[in-house]
């Protein structure tokens, strides 16, 4: 896994969400595998999402200002 950018702060999250995560689907783990790779298999499908989230929310920004407000709220066109 990669450094998360955004400080121990968004670290904090991704773990808290990996474990959350983990608690809620133990019923899928098998006893006859690794807890450590199922573990970091829940990690990794964490750390990915919250990548598509950033990404997706720094597309969305436009000039500062986001796609949603231009349009909603600040009247501006789409043109």
């Amino acid at each position: 896994m990669q450094p998360v950018k955004g400080g121990h702060v968004y670290a904090d999250d991704l773990a808290q969400n990996t474990l959350i995560r983990g608690v809620r689907s133990l019923h899928t783990y098998r006893a006859d595998g690794e807890l450590r790779r199922w573990t970091m298999g829940i990690a990794n499908n964490v750390y990915r999402r919250h990548r598509r989230t950033v990404r997706r929310r720094s597309s969305w920004t436009t000039q500062g200002r986001s796609v949603w407000c231009r349009k909603k709220i600040c009247g501006s066109s789409w043109s």
